[in-house]
């Protein structure tokens, strides 16, 4: 590859992770979906994968939220051991009807972010505008969504026997099809607000791209011109995060789940297509 297709990438990888900070996913979908036009295919998945594990360290140093092992380490061993049997089971599967069904349901987690999660989440704010004594629903509507952005619960000191059947299941589609987050978008997003979601979907997806990343190292894909690449994008990497960091901090948990959506409709529409 050019050295000067770094040029080109430096807007495109500042986009992506200002997603993957302000969403906690996406630089995977905008670099295979536009990065791929620019150096192909294969050099967008590995770079990406490079970037991932760079930014997802990254991430949990500028994110507040507190989690704890008991939580995170079993889900991420559920997410690796589903990669694993996912990478096993590609001679197994029809990879392109499996792509149609992870599309179609990965179209409708986009639309229930995008229109029904913040309703369904509704009985939880008002809930909290009862403990906290306000009277009706109409006085809680017209309250600061600063104050009432939390839906759901914080973060969990452990996990539940369901939380690892959700991340064994999202490891084995990323492990066949590079796509894992229809399950972990819906099952988390159901459950929790913002800050705790993106939190757990960083832990989850970091295993993943370390995983990934030693595949691909074992087998000999990964290439020496592709490591320096990422090592030259970093501080745009870096940047993309800050940036997105704070804009994820100032969004209402609406349009939170609004840009979730989008993001997820645009990887479904990639998965029917290609």
């Amino acid at each position: 590859m050019s050295p000067i297709y770094l040029l080109y990438l430096l807007p495109l990888i500042f986009a992506a992770y200002f997603l993957k900070a302000t969403v906690g996913f996406g630089s995977m979908i905008v670099m295979l979906a536009v990065g791929s036009l620019i150096i192909g295919p294969v050099p967008a998945l590995l770079l990406t994968a490079l970037l991932d594990v760079v930014g997802g360290l990254a991430l949990l140093k500028l994110d507040s939220t507190k989690d704890t092992r008991k939580l995170w380490q079993p889900l991420s061993l559920a997410m690796l051991i589903g990669v694993v049997l996912g990478a096993l089971l590609l001679k197994l599967i029809a990879l392109p009807r499996l792509q149609y069904v992870l599309g179609a349901t990965l179209l409708l987690v986009g639309i229930w972010l995008m229109f029904f999660r913040h309703r369904q989440s509704m009985s939880d704010k008002l809930q909290f505008v009862a403990d906290s004594t306000i009277e009706t629903p109409e006085d809680a509507n017209t309250r600061d969504d600063d104050k009432l952005k939390s839906i759901g619960h914080p973060v969990p000191a452990s996990y539940q026997p369901k939380d690892l059947l959700v991340c064994l299941i999202s490891g084995t589609s990323g492990g066949l099809t590079g796509i894992s987050a229809p399950p972990l978008l819906y099952y988390f997003g159901s459950r929790f607000g913002k800050e705790a979601l993106r939190r757990i979907l960083t832990r989850i997806f970091l295993v993943e791209s370390l995983t990934r990343i030693v595949t691909y190292s074992a087998f000999g894909v990964m290439r020496m011109q592709i490591v320096l690449f990422g090592l030259a994008l970093i501080p745009v990497m870096y940047l993309g995060l800050y940036v997105g960091n704070h804009a994820f901090f100032k969004i209402p948990e609406r349009w939170f789940g609004r840009l979730a959506g989008i993001i997820a409709i645009a990887s479904a529409l990639r998965l029917i297509t290609s």
